[in-house]
C-alpha cells in the first residue's frame, strides 16, 4: 500500500442539527477490511453499498488505479516494472509523476464504470501481490451517499451531509470514512440502526470513534463530545 492521506469531507457544510459521526482520528489513516481476498472484499463492498446506502457500486464518485515503480529496497524490482507494463497494455499510458524526491514514480489511471471489472480482474488475478516498499498496485474507490434503512430501503431523514468512504484494494484492503448518522442523541434508535447495518459493513465499527457533533453558536464549526452507550 502506498502513502496515505487523511480522508475527510467534514468541511462540506455545517449541519444545523446534532448528528453522530464515525470518523477515524488523525493519528490513524485507515481501517482494514474484513476480507483479505480482493474478490471477497469487492463482494462485501457491493453488498454494503446496495443494502445500506443509495450509492451504485459501479459508479463511484472517483475511481483510480495506482501502480508504483520499484524502490531501492525492493528485492524484485523487475516485478514492479512488469506490473506497470501490463497495466499500460490494458489501460493505456496513464499519468506518471514522482511521489516525492528520492521516491519512485507513481502511475495513475482514471477508471470508469466500464473499465472497473477489468481493473478488478487484474488485481484478483495477480494475488498474492508481491511485497514492495510502495504498492505495488492498488485500486482506489470513493463513494458519497446517504444512508438508508436496510429493511425498507428508504433514505434516513435529516441527512444534511452525505457520508463518504474511500476503499483501497490491493496487497491489503483498507478503507477510510466519514459516516454521518442523522440521530441527535445516542439513544436506542441510533444503536438499533447501527445493529441493523453491522452485518453489512465491510469493516468493523469501533465504537470509540463515534462522537456526537453539534454546530457551534455561530454555525461556523462543530463541537464534539464522546458517545457513551
Amino acid at each position: 500500500m502506498g502513502a496515505k492521506i487523511k480522508f475527510s469531507y467534514l468541511s462540506i457544510m455545517i449541519a444545523s442539527t446534532p448528528f453522530i459521526l464515525y470518523n477515524l482520528p488523525k493519528s490513524r489513516t485507515t481501517q482494514a477490511l474484513k476480507d483479505k481476498k480482493i474478490e471477497a472484499a469487492w463482494e462485501s463492498i457491493k453488498r454494503f453499498l446496495l443494502s445500506c446506502t443509495d450509492a451504485d457500486p459501479l459508479h463511484s464518485a472517483s475511481s483510480s488505479l495506482l501502480a508504483y515503480g520499484p524502490y531501492h529496497t525492493d528485492k524484485t524490482p523487475e516485478r514492479a516494472e512488469k506490473t506497470i507494463a501490463q497495466l499500460i497494455e490494458r489501460f493505456g499510458s496513464g499519468e506518471t509523476s514522482p511521489i516525492s524526491a528520492g521516491y519512485p514514480d507513481r502511475t495513475e489511471w482514471q477508471i470508469n464504470a466500464n473499465q472497473l471489472p477489468n481493473a478488478l480482474d487484474f488485481l484478483i488475478a495477480g494475488q498474492p501481490w508481491f511485497r514492495a516498499a510502495f504498492g505495488p498496485v492498488e485500486l482506489l474507490l470513493i463513494y458519497r451517499f446517504h444512508l438508508i434503512d436496510p429493511d425498507t430501503k428508504l433514505v434516513l431523514p435529516h441527512q444534511e451531509n452525505r457520508s463518504s468512504i474511500l476503499f483501497w484494494l490491493g496487497r491489503s484492503n483498507n478503507c477510510s470514512m466519514d459516516f454521518w448518522f442523522p440521530f441527535q442523541t445516542a439513544g436506542t434508535e441510533f444503536w438499533g440502526y447501527l445493529k441493523s447495518i453491522e452485518s453489512y459493513l465491510p469493516f468493523v465499527i469501533e465504537e470509540k470513534y463515534l462522537c456526537l457533533g453539534r454546530p457551534n453558536k455561530n454555525k461556523t464549526n462543530y463541537i464534539y463530545s464522546k458517545v457513551v452507550k
